[in-house]
C-alpha cells in the first residue's frame, strides 16, 4: 500500500496556503502510471473528497527519478490532507510505496570560469491580457498569458533546453527548492505552476563536458533565455540563443539579446550593459509600455509597428518583416556586439541614437503613463 510518511509531509505543507508539494516514492512495477492517468486518478480523488475540502486538487505532476511529484491544494489540515491520500491510494491497491516531501535539491554551481562569463542572452516579452483592466489592489506578480500561448512557449523551450546526456531540472517559485526531471513531456506542469506562482524555472545541465541551457519564466509573460557552454564560439552561442525569439513573434511584445554574466529575471543588474535611463522596477510596474518602448538599443531585437514609429533612423540596420506587424532588427556587425563581454562603446552609442524615442526614459513613462489610476 501507499502509506503516508507524515514527518517528512508535515515539512513540506503549508497549512497557510494549503500548499503540499509531495512526491510518490513506490514500486509500480511493470506498468507504471503515465502522466495522463495518474492526473486522472488524481483528478478523481479530487471529486471524491471534495464534498469535505471544497476545490482541493493535485496538478502540476513532474515524473522524477524517485517517483512522481505533484502540487496538492487547497487542504488546510492534516486531516483533509491523509484523506485525499488515503482515496488516492485505493486506486492503487497493489503498490508498495510512501509519500513524502521532495528533498531541496540544488543544482552544483558551475565553475568560476563559467558562473563569471558573460554570454547571449535572449529576453523575450510575451503578449499578455490587458494589465490596465486589472484592479489596482491585484496587479501583482501575475503570469497573465494566455494558456495555449503558454503551453507552447513551455514546450518549446523544454525541447530547446534539452541536450543528450543531460540532467534536467524545475524550479517553481521557491528559488532554493529545485526538482530533477525525467522525461520531456512536463509542460502541462510547467503551464500550470507558472500560471499559479508567476515564477519557473526550467534547467538541462550536462556533465562531460559541462554546458547548460535555461529558461527562466517571469510575471507579465517576460522570459529569460541562457546557455553556458565551452564548446561553442560567440556565433554558435548566438545563432543558439537567436532561435528563442522567433517562436512566436506575432505574440511578442519585444524581445532583444542581451550579454548577461547569469541568467535572471529580466534583470539589468546581470546584464554586461546597464539600461541607460530607466531601472527594472520603474520597467516592471509599467509592463504594458513594452509593446511600444524598449528599455535599450541592442545587436538584435524584436520590434513592433509601435516601436518604429519611434525610432530615429534604422536606414543601416538589417530589418526583416514577420508575422503579425513584428520586425527582426539586426545590426550589421554583430561581432561589435557579441564577440566580446561588452558591446564596442561607439556602436552602442550610435545605436542608441539610432532608436531614439523608441527606449523608455521617465519622462516617458510620466508621458505615457499605462494606468488609468494614480499608481
Amino acid at each position: 500500500m501507499i502509506e503516508v510518511d507524515i514527518g517528512l509531509v508535515r515539512k513540506g505543507w503549508n497549512p497557510q496556503t494549503g500548499h503540499l508539494e509531495f512526491l510518490i516514492d513506490a514500486d509500480f512495477g511493470d506498468h507504471p502510471p503515465s502522466r495522463d492517468r495518474i492526473t486522472q486518478i488524481a483528478e478523481e480523488t479530487s471529486h471524491t473528497v471534495d464534498q469535505n475540502v471544497v476545490g482541493v486538487c493535485a496538478n502540476q505532476w513532474l515524473l522524477t527519478p524517485q517517483g512522481w511529484s505533484g502540487i496538492l491544494t487547497p487542504v488546510h489540515t492534516m486531516d483533509a490532507l491523509l484523506e485525499w491520500f488515503e482515496v488516492f491510494a485505493r486506486a492503487f491497491p497493489y503498490v508498495q510505496g510512501r509519500v513524502t516531501a521532495p528533498p531541496r535539491r540544488e543544482p552544483r554551481a558551475l565553475p568560476t570560469r563559467l558562473h563569471n562569463a558573460a554570454t547571449p542572452a535572449a529576453h523575450v516579452a510575451y503578449t499578455t491580457g490587458d494589465l490596465r483592466l486589472i484592479p489596482r489592489g491585484k496587479r501583482g506578480p501575475l503570469w497573465l498569458v494566455d494558456a495555449t500561448l503558454t503551453r507552447f512557449i513551455a514546450d518549446r523551450a523544454i525541447t530547446w533546453a534539452y541536450q543528450r546526456g543531460c540532467r534536467q531540472y524545475v524550479n517553481r517559485y521557491d528559488m532554493d527548492w529545485w526538482i530533477e526531471v525525467e522525461d520531456l513531456d512536463y509542460a502541462s506542469a510547467i503551464a500550470e505552476s507558472i500560471h499559479r506562482y508567476s515564477r519557473v524555472q526550467l534547467l538541462a545541465r550536462t556533465t562531460d563536458p559541462i554546458a547548460e541551457r535555461s529558461a527562466h519564466l517571469s510575471p507579465h509573460g517576460k522570459v529569460t533565455f541562457y546557455t553556458h557552454d565551452d564548446r561553442l564560439d560567440w556565433r554558435a552561442k548566438l545563432d543558439l540563443i537567436r532561435q528563442t525569439l522567433l517562436w512566436s513573434p506575432p505574440n511578442t511584445d519585444v524581445a532583444f539579446i542581451a550579454a548577461a554574466v547569469w541568467p535572471s529575471f529580466w534583470s539589468p543588474e546581470r546584464q554586461v550593459t546597464r539600461w541607460p535611463y530607466i531601472r527594472e522596477s520603474e520597467l516592471r510596474y509599467n509592463r504594458p509600455l513594452l509593446s511600444s518602448f524598449t528599455p535599450d538599443a541592442y545587436g538584435i531585437q524584436i520590434l513592433t509597428d509601435a516601436h518604429l514609429a519611434r525610432a530615429h533612423d534604422l536606414t543601416g540596420w538589417l530589418t526583416t518583416p514577420l508575422a503579425g506587424g513584428r520586425y527582426l532588427v539586426e545590426h550589421p556587425d554583430l561581432a561589435a556586439w557579441y564577440a566580446q563581454p561588452e558591446p564596442h562603446p561607439d556602436v552602442l552609442a550610435k545605436a542608441r541614437a539610432d532608436f531614439g524615442d523608441m527606449i523608455l526614459t521617465t519622462d516617458h513613462i510620466a508621458t505615457h503613463n499605462p494606468w488609468t489610476d494614480p499608481t
